[in-house]
């Protein structure tokens, strides 16, 4: 049984999400970690726009606007450190963070050089995500004296 998806609705005029919390752009080759995430960042009120590949990511930050990105390390055609980059190249305001079960502190170093404002190292406690997420959410949108935590 496949579970039931909620979605915020976007407005195709724009490309822009009537989510109040945010659009998220998240990139994991694992369909389980994907759907995973689906539900926790849905119930809690975001909108989650999934990939599986660095190619999918790149058409995606090319077409839709996000307030956050999450990326996985690795993908089959590629790194989540090579699309941080490119991502960078960019758009420098959108917070980046990997969400993945390398912990190798030159990882980590290597995710910070790219770009990427932090790792969340799987498994990661759903409170600390989401904590996070919204921080930086609101820091993009109202400045660093709204962020919060």
């Amino acid at each position: 049984m496949q579970p039931i998806r909620r979605s915020k609705v976007t407005d195709i005029r724009d490309g822009k999400s009537n989510s109040a919390k945010g659009r998220i752009l998240f990139l994991d080759d694992n369909e389980d970690t994907r759907e995973l995430l689906d539900l926790v960042l849905t119930e809690a009120g975001y909108e989650l726009v999934s990939g599986r590949s660095l190619a999918e990511g790149l058409q995606l930050v090319e077409s839709k606007s996000f307030d956050l990105i999450l990326l996985d390390w690795h993908f089959t055609d590629g790194t989540g450190i090579e699309l941080c980059r490119k991502i960078r190249e960019s758009d420098r305001q959108t917070p980046i963070f990997f969400y993945t079960g390398v912990s190798q502190e030159q990882h980590l170093r290597s995710a910070l050089q790219a770009g990427a404002q932090g790792c969340f190292i799987k498994p990661v406690e759903i409170e600390t995500l989401l904590t996070t997420i919204s921080a930086q959410i609101s820091r993009k949108k109202y400045g660093p004296s709204q962020g919060g935590a």
